[in-house]
């Protein structure tokens, strides 16, 4: 045979067993649907799992995710998601409490919910019929197919905390993040309510807030401070073009201030640096 000759023989090989294969899938696919469509409208367990279904009503566990956009690198860096996720526990820990009942209560009912469905969805029971083709195969799909149906509750909270880096235009630059889970969530909750006043006793809870606290003075609202005050310095008066200007919270973090545009003011590094942590 000439190597034309072989090629064609090859490629008619090759279109024959394609052929097949295509047949084989089609036919598997078309006894798929059909097995499918048989088991839903006589699978006995089916019918009992949806009876169950409508007797269990569980609680709504909202599944929180938490972000937050810097606009200056240095805020991005200084923050990491453990401080962002304990700053808005500060704010979150009530609504929480009130998921944590529910998954809880959640919980226990699933806990009946799977019984039930155990005691009650046999599989491969059908109406009126002792024998069947397959059995494996339809006892397969039946699986899949309780699987689907069955409820699946949230059981346990958890938190997502991610944070961007992002350019003036707010295009992403890079991002960072991490999933909290109940355990540590609970365990930051606790650790957040330790205070005395407006203070809190455990040093890396004062830390994490105070980083946070910081980094909410971006790139565009301190232009905007600098603006605002003219560019000069609100103690001495030197302006921006001959001395370095800084943005100072008036009531320090330390103190229990807060980024906002009326507890922020220009100060000129000299005077900064002389205000310290006072209050003026």
């Amino acid at each position: 045979m000439t190597p034309k000759e072989i090629f064609i023989v090859v490629m008619i090989v090759l279109a024959v067993v394609c052929a097949i294969v295509g047949i084989g899938v089609l036919a598997l696919a078309i006894t798929k649907y059909f097995y499918r469509r048989w088991i839903v409208e006589n699978s006995v367990a089916l019918k009992k799992l949806r009876a169950i279904n409508a007797k269990y009503v569980f609680k709504r566990v909202e599944q929180r995710k938490l972000t937050q956009e810097y606009d200056a690198k240095h805020n991005y860096d200084n923050v990491s998601p453990k401080d962002y996720l304990i700053y808005q526990l500060v704010y979150l820990q009530h609504q929480l409490k009130n998921d944590f009942a529910s998954a809880k209560e959640n919980i226990e009912t699933y806990r009946k919910y799977r019984e039930e469905i155990t005691a009650e969805c046999s599989v491969v029971d059908y109406e009126n019929v002792k024998w069947i083709l397959f059995k494996k195969y339809a006892q397969k799909i039946e699986r899949n197919l309780l699987n689907k149906v069955a409820l699946k509750p949230e059981t346990r909270v958890t938190i997502i905390v991610e944070l961007y880096h992002v350019n003036s235009n707010h295009i992403l630059k890079s991002r960072k993040g991490e999933t909290f889970y109940e355990d540590e969530i609970i365990s930051l909750i606790k650790r957040v309510g330790n205070k005395r006043g407006n203070f809190y006793q455990d040093r890396e809870i004062w830390d994490a807030i105070c980083r946070v606290e910081r980094a909410r003075v971006s790139n565009r609202m301190r232009f905007s401070i600098y603006k605002r005050d003219g560019y000069h310095c609100r103690k001495c008066g030197k302006s921006g073009w001959s001395h370095y200007l800084e943005i100072d919270h008036i009531i320090p973090i330390s103190k229990g201030g807060k980024s906002t545009y009326d507890n922020l003011q220009t100060l000129c590094r000299e005077c900064n640096l002389e205000k310290g942590s006072k209050i003026e």
